[in-house]
């Protein structure tokens, strides 16, 4: 059985706990974490997951949006919360301890830019670059382009 996968709601928690685990203003309120930043973060943690472990973090699929990246099945959950941060209160699976360690690594390099500067970054990449035609067209960005493009990306970060 795969150590790693789960679904793609499921990480997208982990990462909306994490954020508000760690961005607190004075208020005492967390900051959050859009539905912008989000679907990059699940973009490059699935990217990673395939590279160094040869197995996806999920099974949900990844478009070529007009900004960037996007997990579908994620965004239309979170849609409503347009540019705020967004809530997931559902109950989801929860991400295996090892899963957990690759999330963690991923938050520690690109939690820190904001969702414009990961729209930028994905805009660089080839697999949104070589998928992505018109703001009409939403195309599928494959596991086994994400693995050939970063297998020997994450091992540099």
């Amino acid at each position: 059985m795969p150590q790693y996968t789960t679904d793609a709601m499921s990480v997208a928690k982990w990462f909306v706990d994490r954020a508000n685990s760690e961005f607190v203003d004075e208020g005492g309120v967390a900051e959050g974490l859009t539905n912008l930043k989000l679907q990059k973060l699940l973009y490059f943690a699935q990217a990673a997951c395939l590279s160094l472990k040869d197995e996806p973090l999920f099974t949900d699929k990844i478009e070529a949006w007009k900004f960037g990246p996007v997990v579908p099945s994620v965004y239309h959950v979170l849609k409503n919360f347009g540019n705020q941060p967004v809530k997931i209160s559902s109950p989801t699976k929860e991400v295996s301890h090892e899963a957990g360690l690759l999330l963690e690594d991923i938050w520690s390099v690109y939690g820190k830019f904001s969702a414009h500067e990961l729209v930028n970054i994905t805009h660089n990449h080839l697999p949104w670059r070589r998928v992505y035609e018109s703001e009409d067209e939403n195309n599928e960005i494959t596991n086994e382009s994400l693995k050939q493009f970063y297998l020997n990306y994450f091992q540099l970060v």
